[in-house]
């Protein structure tokens, strides 16, 4: 349902489609890739040890490079997703959602301001929605980072 109206949401107006920047991702990788490629215990020479004992690129790549540089991008996922998510709430709330027809939050919210002293509920539960939501997808990006993060095993 969300992707959906992602979709929706980046048809309609672009700027939507630039709150994930995959050069941010990117970033991170380059950040955590290079020091854990160079001092991190695999280094030039440790890779081309693994090289000519017979491991090929890829294989060092998926073995040793990748599950040091993917925890950071795995937990990063979900932050993204939530950004995604308020961005879309606050821009159909102020009027530039999909269209008057499609149940988005911050839609559901601005029609429900009008009677937020006769049923404060139509206010309360899609920014309850919006709030929860959002703040779980953090939880389970913290969680991916721990579990996910090789430096943090024991």
């Amino acid at each position: 349902m969300l992707l959906d109206s992602y979709d929706l949401g980046t048809r309609q107006f672009g700027a939507l489609g630039r709150t994930h920047d995959w050069s941010l991702s990117r970033r991170i990788v380059d950040d955590i890739g290079i020091p854990v490629i160079l001092a991190g215990g695999l280094g030039p020479d440790n890779v081309a040890a693994a090289i000519a004992g017979g491991m090929g690129h890829s294989r060092v790549i998926l073995r040793h490079i990748l599950p040091n540089t993917l925890a950071p991008v795995v937990a990063r996922a979900p932050a993204d997703v939530g950004l995604i998510l308020i961005t879309m709430a606050a821009l159909s709330y102020i009027g530039f959602g999909p269209g008057p027809y499609v149940p988005e939050w911050g839609s559901l919210v601005a029609a429900g301001q009008a009677y937020i002293f006769q049923a404060p509920w139509l206010v309360i539960f899609p920014g309850a929605a919006i709030f929860l939501t959002s703040l779980s997808l953090n939880l389970v990006g913290d969680w991916a980072r721990d579990a996910f993060d090789p430096r943090l095993r024991n």
